[in-house]
């Protein structure tokens, strides 16, 4: 027969917030939406589209629960009720941006290189960590306002932690440019997290900073040096 006052239920897990519904529901209290569908004939249906956000620091399963009722006996109870288990893997966009302070720069002089760290979700991402590669020549590390975890080398290792999702961090690098160095230095930073990455071609970032030396001016004199005593004189 056909079936009136038709009523869906659906309880949605707590990990997960309402976007949308195809359908506008009748009443939403807390995560159980409740939907109005009216009168539905014999072999008719409906369909609701209910589309969520998961929370962007939960992993593991969620389970999903609907039931549906109508006015009339039913004949089978039990197919009005059902579940879906969704599976939530965290998944991370993390992005590293450098630049330089100055650029050119002179021989004996010091400079800062900016790292700019961020986490585009939409997950949180844990165990964020910052490899930045110093040049082979040229410079020396000063400091940073972040203390390395490790100093490998030329490799300086930063241990950032957790970003959330939209969240960015910054980390200065300070160096000192080699008195007797003059040409490019090249430096290239990398960052990786524990969750999966949504894409990687943002994930290092390179910087090159030229150093150059000021003109400089030669000058003097010549003269008959007549009683041979290294003087310049009358």
């Amino acid at each position: 027969s056909a079936a009136t006052g038709v009523t869906l239920v659906d309880r949605l897990p707590t990990p997960l917030t309402l976007i949308d519904a195809s359908l506008p529901a009748a009443s939403t209290v807390g995560n159980i939406l409740r939907f109005d569908l009216g009168d539905l004939a014999s072999g008719e249906q409906v369909e609701v589209v209910v589309t969520v956000k998961v929370d962007e620091a939960f992993s593991g399963e969620v389970l999903n629960h609907v039931e549906v009722s109508a006015n009339e006996q039913e004949t089978d109870l039990t197919n009005n009720e059902d579940e879906e288990p969704t599976t939530i893997r965290p998944k991370i966009d993390l992005e590293i941006v450098k630049t330089d302070s100055d650029d050119p720069v002179r021989p004996g002089e010091t400079f800062s290189y900016l790292l700019v760290v961020r986490n585009n979700g939409p997950s949180d991402a844990t165990g964020v960590t910052v490899v930045d590669g110093l040049p082979a020549e040229g410079i020396s590390l000063q400091g940073a306002s972040l203390s390395p975890q490790q100093v490998d080398g030329r490799e300086v290792t930063f241990a950032v932690g957790s970003l959330a999702s939209g969240e960015s961090r910054q980390i200065e690098i300070h160096v000192a440019v080699d008195q007797s160095f003059v040409g490019v230095l090249h430096n290239t930073s990398e960052v990786q997290g524990n969750e999966t990455e949504t894409r990687y071609d943002n994930n290092a970032d390179d910087e090159q900073t030229v150093v150059e030396a000021l003109p400089a001016s030669l000058g003097g004199h010549v003269y008959v040096d007549a009683n041979d005593n290294g003087v310049y004189e009358a």
